[in-house]
């Protein structure tokens, strides 16, 4: 009689790590195809590298990127562009002047930095305005950067099924005595 309760726990354990596989992958989906869908830009998550928009924005926060149209821009407004020079560089500094309207010119500078960006900002580099600061969580995957985030992330996958293994293995035995 035991033998056929064990048997039934493994099968349950098994469709509820499935199950749980499901959920955890869904939720991911959903979160980073999501945001890109609703905020419009490829990045919605980016973690600042740099001390430039201190005490605004510091090192490690992560902001959150929606895509807008540059012509709704106006002065005080965070941006992220990408670098004239090196399009795979992304700056995120505030608006502090418009040179043209039409095409849209801008001013940036940073909130730290002394002196304003050169040269000026042309609305073919604007990814996208900063709608939410989250305050230095952005360490966590700076710390964690591959292959170790992958490791922890498999060790901490495997330390949450074991624990609901074992629960379920527990309720299980309850339930036969």
């Amino acid at each position: 009689m035991h033998e056929g309760v064990s048997q039934v726990s493994k099968k349950s354990i098994f469709k509820d790590l499935i199950i749980l596989f499901i959920l955890l992958l869904t939720l991911y989906l959903s979160i980073s195809i999501g945001a890109k869908i609703a905020l419009g830009v490829d990045k919605p998550f980016m973690i600042v590298v740099s001390r430039s928009m201190e005490p605004t924005i510091h090192v490690n926060d992560i902001i959150i990127v929606k895509r807008v149209d540059p012509h709704t821009l106006k002065v005080g407004d965070i941006i992220v562009y990408r670098d004239r020079y090196d399009p795979s560089i992304y700056i995120v500094h505030r608006i502090v002047k418009i040179l043209r309207e039409n095409p849209p010119i801008f001013i940036t500078k940073g909130d730290n930095n002394r002196y304003v960006d050169t040269p000026p900002v042309e609305a073919d580099q604007v990814v996208g305005k900063v709608i939410f600061i989250i305050p230095y969580i952005g360490i966590i995957p700076r710390i964690f950067s591959p292959p170790v985030n992958y490791i922890v992330i498999a060790i901490v996958a495997s330390l949450l099924i074991i624990l609901i293994a074992k629960d379920i293995s527990e309720n299980s035995s309850n339930l036969s005595l």
